[in-house]
């Protein structure tokens, strides 16, 4: 059963809602996205919405490509918290890749963001999709509701620290838990009969 967060927002807080849902409809996301930066640091129930209107703000924005087929397998490795060297992934086309992480428990926020995001290290950039969930997961599933970010393009990179619950913050750092594992998950968005390389970075938090 999939898992359903209640909340129950006040009428401005639903008004505002509804015009944000509106702009992205129109595809006007650059004054969603503005709209939403000036209301989600209020004391009401539309800033607890904060990471799923971010995620949907992502989806809107990415190139319409038609639905990926079922993932063909799957990569998984894990970077230990201070590694921040470089991991080259040679050539992926279907398959989703999965990136364990976590910071030690009893971390505290960190005064320096890091962040974990993949690039291109040779040929032509593709479209990705990428998201950082608490199990692995495939970011091209239509079903991102238990993803805290969800976002892609040419160049993915998101902003991570340690922070005293989970979400995705106001200036679009993600706080995690201390001692929870987390996974970085992507997926190729373009097409999956083409093999593309990449490479996956991280920079820890300091």
């Amino acid at each position: 059963m999939t898992e359903r967060i209640t909340i129950t927002p006040r009428t401005v807080d639903a008004q505002e809602v509804a015009s944000i849902v509106s702009l992205v409809q129109l595809g006007r996301t650059g004054e969603a996205w503005d709209r939403f930066q000036e209301a989600s640091i209020s004391d009401g129930a539309l800033a607890r919405l904060g990471g799923v209107i971010n995620a949907a703000l992502a989806a809107a924005e990415q190139p319409q490509q038609p639905a990926l087929p079922p993932p063909t397998g799957r990569i998984d490795f894990s970077i230990p918290f201070g590694d921040s060297g470089r991991r080259e992934i040679p050539a992926i086309a279907g398959e989703v890749v999965h990136i364990a992480f976590s910071f030690p428990a009893g971390a505290t926020p960190f005064a320096h963001d890091g962040h974990i995001g993949w690039y291109e290290f040779r040929g032509p950039p593709g479209v990705r999709i990428v998201s950082i969930t608490r199990e692995p997961g495939d970011p091209g599933a239509a079903d991102q509701s238990r993803a805290l970010v969800t976002a892609g393009g040419k160049a993915s990179h998101v902003a991570i620290n340690v922070g005293a619950a989970e979400g995705v913050s106001y200036g679009g750092v993600v706080s995690l838990l201390a001692g929870r594992d987390y996974y970085f998950n992507i997926r190729n968005f373009t097409s999956l009969d083409e093999s593309q390389p990449m490479a996956i970075e991280i920079i820890w938090p300091n």
